[in-house]
């Protein structure tokens, strides 16, 4: 009998012996949280894990999981090249090297005789990881560059992709898609008890992180039954809670909460097309005191206020004078090809673009009036 599909990722993560765990670039604790937790779930199961993302740098409001840490921002060292050389007639002597003029010059002098190209051969060993897990992550190309950097290894490598979003592409050859968990953190804690692992205060810890990000400290509408028993076995498994809350959401700076405030008094919405949008000076930076920085939280605010939104929209001034529009989209338009106009990048759910020679204002009304048509049309 064919195994499940939920099945197949169970026996694939047990099968791998070097895994490697990639999320998007552009992340969210949720993405991190359930990475680095089922990273500490494989470990323990002897396996050999790593974790990357594209431009990783861990943030200051959760040094408290500082399995963060063993994240890396690019990914390298998959293959290694080797030479080899038939000493069986010339005994090596000494071996030396140099970079010149771009070029790695490798100095073979033999013992004894003569060394000719006939005796040495080159090959390259299989690649570091036989197994990719993609965590949170809609699409391929919200991977951002590790995946172009290593293309052949993406097409090579069996993929098991978990994730909770509907708007998931099923890129993977293995795809664990929950759309009824709250975040991909749940998915995961499900999955580590469904191998039987032991869940100690520091996963459970992790994986809490997670779902009280993407449920917004339980506000959000997606919060099933399954999520707060989830959530509640976390906690008696050890979970700080107090830490996790006050990490995430008693650590606002002043400036930030004034920032979110400008964006609020200027929210947009348009409920027929379910599209919210607000628009931030950089005059508004200046008299809140506060950076780019905190963007994503202004962007996590506007969804919170909306909670029937399907699309997002943040336009903001730049210290340059460019405007830059922030695009997130789950259901009707992928946010990647709302931006493409104005040649954003980004994947499905999440994408950035520049306007380049207009006001604030005139941007604003051009940007929307594109993602309002776009929006309106009939889905295919």
């Amino acid at each position: 009998m064919a195994l499940s599909e939920r099945q197949q990722v169970l026996d694939q993560l047990r099968k791998a012996e070097r895994p490697l765990i990639a999320f998007r670039k552009d992340w969210n604790a949720d993405a991190a949280a359930a990475a680095v937790a089922l990273a500490t779930t494989l470990d323990g199961m002897g396996k050999k894990t790593e974790i990357v993302c594209d431009g990783f740098a861990p943030p200051e409001h959760l040094a408290f999981l500082p399995q963060l840490k063993r994240v890396r921002s690019e990914i390298s060292g998959l293959r290694t090249f080797v030479i080899s050389v038939d000493a069986t007639k010339s005994r090596i002597g000494e071996l030396s090297y140099e970079a010149k003029d771009g070029f790695l010059h490798i100095y073979l002098t033999p013992r004894n005789g003569s060394l000719d190209a006939s005796q040495v051969k080159t090959s390259t060993t299989d690649y570091r990881h036989d197994l990719i897990i993609t965590i949170d992550t809609p699409d391929a190309a919200s991977l951002g560059g590790i995946r172009d950097v290593a293309a052949d290894f993406f097409f090579r490598t069996p993929l098991v992709n978990i994730d909770h979003s509907s708007a998931n592409e099923m890129y993977g050859q293995i795809n664990c898609v929950d759309a009824t968990a709250a975040a991909s953190s749940e998915v995961v804690y499900r999955l580590v008890r469904e191998l039987g692992r032991p869940v100690d205060a520091d996963l459970a810890t992790a994986l809490l992180t997670g779902i009280v990000s993407k449920t917004r400290s339980f506000r959000s509408g997606a919060i099933t039954p399954q999520t707060l028993s989830a959530a509640s076995e976390l906690v008696a498994a050890g979970a700080r809670r107090d830490v996790i809350v006050s990490s995430l959401y008693r650590t606002k700076t002043i400036p930030a909460l004034k920032l979110w405030g400008r964006a609020l008094a200027r929210l947009k919405s348009d409920s027929a097309l379910k599209l919210v949008s607000s628009v931030l000076t950089r005059q508004d930076f200046a008299l809140a005191g506060a950076g780019e920085a905190t963007l994503g939280d202004v962007i996590d605010e506007l969804i919170l206020s909306s909670p029937d939104a399907e699309t997002v929209v943040l336009i903001y001034e730049k210290d340059g004078g460019e405007i830059c529009c922030v695009i997130r989209s789950e259901i009707r338009r992928e946010a990647s090809a709302l931006a493409a106009r104005w040649n954003g990048e980004g994947g499905r759910t999440h994408a950035v673009c520049l306007i380049k020679g207009k006001s604030i204002g005139e941007a604003e009304a051009e940007i929307l009036a594109h993602v309002r048509a776009e929006i309106a049309k009939p889905r295919a």
